[in-house]
């Protein structure tokens, strides 16, 4: 079996997702869709979160209050008050957002080794800017958010843009993430190398230990 240092090797730059693989939120959008959605929109929960992924929630740099409640309109929520309580449950789930164990160790041990570090996250604004994950976000060399470029996973544009900051093929590419649909196979298809998360913290906080554990 490959550990990570045997995966990281043949790479230049290595690409980390954000959410359920460095870090996460005790609650989450489908969470919202159980509590104030359902039955209140003419979509299931899966069609849902497919929508909203794909919605100026995670493309545009606007406030949530205008973004949600424009995407909530659109998908048949009409009730004000559901509105209301969909934004306030939005801007709650930014509170309760943690960092993985072993997350930010991990980073700095593969800075530590010469690699140079993207991000790239599906993120919104409110969410991006009122959680408490800026000491993991400063260890990174390139930072890619769907809000502030307008584009989203697993549009490839994404990987482009990261490729063409650090001017390396995407043969030497790492990218890391848990989604197989937004994460990986995009990053297969280009060519790239990857490491798919599966169990999240548990993956980091072991990796982090192997590689602090190894000498430079």
């Amino acid at each position: 079996m490959k550990t990570f240092i045997d995966e990281l090797t043949p790479s230049r730059v290595v690409i980390f997702d954000l959410w359920q693989t460095l870090a996460d939120a005790k609650r989450r959008p489908s969470d919202m869709w159980r509590e104030y959605m359902c039955g209140a929109c003419a979509c299931d929960e899966e069609a849902f979160l497919c929508r909203l992924r794909h919605s100026d929630v995670f493309l545009r740099d606007m406030p949530i209050e205008e973004t949600l409640a424009a995407f909530l309109k659109e998908i048949g929520v009409s009730e004000e008050t559901k509105i209301v309580n969909a934004v306030t449950y939005w801007k709650s789930m930014a509170d309760e957002v943690y960092i993985y164990g072993g997350a930010e160790r991990l980073l700095k041990s593969v800075r530590a080794r010469g690699y140079p570090l993207g991000l790239l996250t599906n993120c919104d604004k409110y969410g991006c800017e009122n959680t408490r994950i800026d000491p993991l976000l400063a260890n990174f060399d390139y930072i890619y958010m769907s809000y502030k470029m307008g584009c989203a996973k697993p549009d490839k544009m994404c990987w482009q843009a990261i490729r063409d900051h650090f001017a390396v093929p995407y043969s030497q590419m790492l990218m890391i993430g848990d989604s197989m649909s937004s994460d990986i196979s995009p990053a297969l298809g280009l060519g790239m190398r990857t490491i798919h998360i599966k169990h999240g913290e548990t993956e980091i906080s072991r990796w982090a230990e192997e590689l602090s554990s190894l000498p430079l």
